[in-house]
């Protein structure tokens, strides 16, 4: 009957500790069973006297590891078992091949999964450069765009004003030439002709040509006496 891993956890070192009697350690496998060494079953591994089958319990205790785990890998069929008189036997270098494989797998799952970036060059700065913002340097740029266009909103309004000014200019002297030909076609004063000018005596006032004739008829009645 296979043991639940769930409920095996009590190893070998556990019992020594609280003082528990060990189990006498296992007999050879018995010679009939195929591979079975006839020497004991701790000799070294990679003797030439064939694989080293083992219990389960020494297999785990080669390995630092609990006997659940080496039974989960032989019923698995992770490592080679087979069922002898002695209980489940498992061979002792497939044990150890598979609890390297295991610990190296730990070790590449605790190291991060991303490959480690090769250091980013930063650009030299120029000497008096100042790094500034991405947002920043956009609203420079829009500000700019808003100062070039006033620009060339003043350039087209000073060329407005040039040609109005230009046009002044030229219309002050179409006025100066105007007046310069009214003048020459009005008819010439008397005393630039030389011609005696025909003047009209302005009516004298009645009075004043009363006050003469009195002193008209004064005059003669003086001289008749």
């Amino acid at each position: 009957m296979k043991r639940d891993p769930a409920f095996v956890w009590e190893t070998e070192a556990l019992r020594r500790r609280v003082g528990r009697p060990t189990a006498p350690p296992p007999a050879p496998p018995h010679e009939d069973l195929p591979g079975a060494p006839t020497g004991p079953t701790n000799q070294p591994t990679g003797s030439g006297t064939g694989p080293s089958w083992v219990t389960v319990a020494e297999a785990a205790t080669a390995i630092n590891s609990p006997e659940a785990t080496v039974m989960a890998w032989a019923d698995g069929g992770r490592v080679p078992a087979q069922d002898s008189s002695q209980g489940r036997l498992v061979l002792l270098q497939a044990v150890v091949d598979r609890a390297t494989e295991m610990r190296q797998a730990r070790a590449a799952a605790a190291m991060p999964s991303a490959p480690p970036t090769a250091p980013v060059l930063q650009p030299d700065v120029p000497a008096g450069s100042m790094i500034v913002p991405r947002d920043a340097w956009d609203r420079m740029l829009d500000q700019l765009g808003n100062l070039h266009e006033a620009g060339q909103q003043l350039a087209e309004a000073r060329e407005r004003a040039v040609k109005a000014e230009t046009e002044a200019g030229f219309l002050k002297e179409r006025l100066a030439d105007l007046r310069e030909q009214l003048e020459r076609r009005q008819p010439a004063t008397p005393a630039a002709s030389g011609t005696p000018a025909q003047t009209v005596p302005a009516p004298a006032p009645t009075t004043m040509r009363r006050d003469s004739l009195l002193g008209l008829v004064a005059r003669g009645l003086r001289r008749k006496r």
